[in-house]
């Protein structure tokens, strides 16, 4: 499951990386692939996975 990483700069640093990951030839593109490793995929979102670890932790969301 993909989501912004923690300490992104917020919005706005969320949406320069993404912005950086669509540019290959970008300075920065390697240092962010590195970070958040090759299989991040920021569309992927499942809400039955979400759901399930949700009720694994007990957070008692009722």
């Amino acid at each position: 499951m993909c989501c912004p990483p923690d300490d992104c700069g917020g919005t706005w640093g969320y949406t320069e990386i993404l912005e950086i990951l669509e540019q290959p030839d970008h300075e920065e593109y390697e240092k962010y692939v590195t970070w958040l490793g090759e299989k991040f995929v920021p569309e992927y979102f499942d809400k039955d996975e979400v759901n399930e670890l949700l009720k694994e932790k007990n957070y008692d969301l009722r």
